[in-house]
């Protein structure tokens, strides 16, 4: 399979949000809501490429490049800030004028997703959130996230200047296993990391949230305000701390957490068979 297959029956469209043209990966299969998939720092739309076609049978599935990502515009005198990035995820949300929302997110696309739901309650009624980073239910586990936040900057920069063996390395490391290696995912990475811009954008984001840490982590106070019927879907050789998000999920009004015993930190692509059955259900296989 590539990721040309994995896309039939999908699209590739720009839409304008703000001033940002942004690129969209999607698939509707008529009615449901609208299933916004946010990727991961340093990612890009086809984070979800295996997974846009056959969860359309819940909805309309878009996965967009988050702001200063991808293939998306990067006018100048644009903020490509963390705040940035969750607010043109909610313009995008008014863009495509979608009342109903499901919010996916995979790593730090899920702790936008969860911003994006507990600022957007009106809309969102679901979040599946994939291995995310940046939930601290107590203060041990915001100690260590502060560290951990550092390294993830570093480690997304790296592809920049490093080219193919760093990001070789960071997706080893993503996937796991080496045989669940996806080969396609490097040179679509490289195209991306060559846009004009790119570094600078990109960068701009993850020193961003850095520095204004504290005002984004998932503490506490985020997670007991989130109304949104939210799953943590976890891969058991993931390399986050599984206690944090067992009690983040319990600290929620609706939170229940389902591990993947086979899968790292991209569980949706080594597992997705498994992932797709277990988000269909919890979407109820969409439409109500």
């Amino acid at each position: 399979m590539s990721y040309w297959t994995e896309m039939l029956g999908g699209q590739v469209r720009h839409v304008k949000v703000g001033n940002i043209n942004t690129r969209l990966l999607e698939a509707n299969s008529g009615g449901g809501p609208l299933i916004l998939m946010l990727h991961g720092a340093g990612g890009h739309a086809e984070n979800f490429v295996t997974n846009i076609v056959p969860l359309s049978k819940a909805g309309h599935v878009v996965a967009p490049d988050l702001l200063g990502h991808g293939l998306n515009s990067r006018p100048s005198g644009t903020a490509h800030t963390f705040r940035g990035v969750i607010d043109h995820v909610k313009q995008l949300i008014d863009t495509l004028d979608a009342r109903r929302v499901y919010v996916m997110g995979l790593s730090l696309g899920g702790m936008i997703a969860a911003h994006v739901a507990r600022e957007c309650k009106d809309n969102v009624e679901k979040a599946v959130l994939i291995c995310p980073v940046g939930f601290a239910p107590d203060a041990e586990t915001e100690t260590e996230l502060h560290k951990s936040m550092a390294a993830m900057v570093d480690n997304n920069i790296a592809g920049f200047d490093d080219g193919e063996p760093a990001i070789r390395k960071k997706i080893t490391m993503l996937v796991h296993d080496q045989k669940d290696f996806p080969e396609e995912m490097i040179a679509t990475r490289l195209v991306m990391y060559s846009q004009p811009g790119a570094k600078e954008s990109m960068g701009a984001v993850l020193r961003d949230l850095y520095q204004a840490r504290r005002d984004y982590v998932v503490g506490p106070e985020v997670l007991t305000d989130m109304a949104a019927d939210t799953l943590f879907v976890w891969g058991r050789k993931n390399f986050g701390a599984l206690a944090a998000i067992e009690r983040a999920s319990k600290l929620m009004k609706k939170g229940t957490l389902k591990i993947l015993e086979e899968s790292g930190h991209w569980p949706h692509v080594v597992e997705r068979d498994a992932f797709h059955r277990l988000v269909l259900s919890f979407f109820g296989e969409g439409r109500s």
